[in-house]
């Protein structure tokens, strides 16, 4: 949460807050837009690209069964999903590794002696989800 998702009491001399609202990712979208966001954010590169195929497979085989087996779209959909959106769900992504690389930089997030460490990692991650995303685009 971030001050753009506060709304503040006009007359308040505490600058008390008046409502809390975040709607910012609320909306109708592709089926592959939170699979891409966990993906990117929560692994490095390489397990990204080693598991993202075992992830799309079972995220579709879990919502099979909410649904008597049969999942609302085919693998085959959810693969074109994938492609298609990536470049749009990533950039949220890039963004959330350079607030990251930011708080580790300056230690507020995490073990200062690992800084380093942490920030080269983060700056892989957001390097093979630019590479991909040319890759992509390549194909189209």
């Amino acid at each position: 949460m971030n001050v753009t998702n506060m709304l503040w009491k006009k007359d308040s001399p505490n600058k008390e807050i008046g409502a809390i609202i975040d709607y910012q990712m609320l909306f109708i979208g592709s089926v592959a837009f939170d699979i891409i966001r966990i993906l990117t954010l929560g692994m490095t590169r390489e397990l990204r690209r080693e598991k993202t195929e075992s992830y799309l497979e079972y995220y579709h085989k879990t919502l099979a069964e909410f649904f008597d087996g049969q999942a609302p779209f085919s693998m085959e959909e959810l693969h074109r999903q994938y492609n298609l959106i990536y470049p749009f769900a990533s950039n949220f992504t890039l963004f959330g590794i350079a607030l990251y690389i930011k708080m580790y930089s300056d230690g507020t997030l995490g073990n200062i002696e690992k800084k380093e460490e942490n920030c080269e990692e983060l700056v892989d991650r957001a390097r093979g989800i630019v590479e991909d995303i040319e890759a992509l685009k390549a194909n189209f």
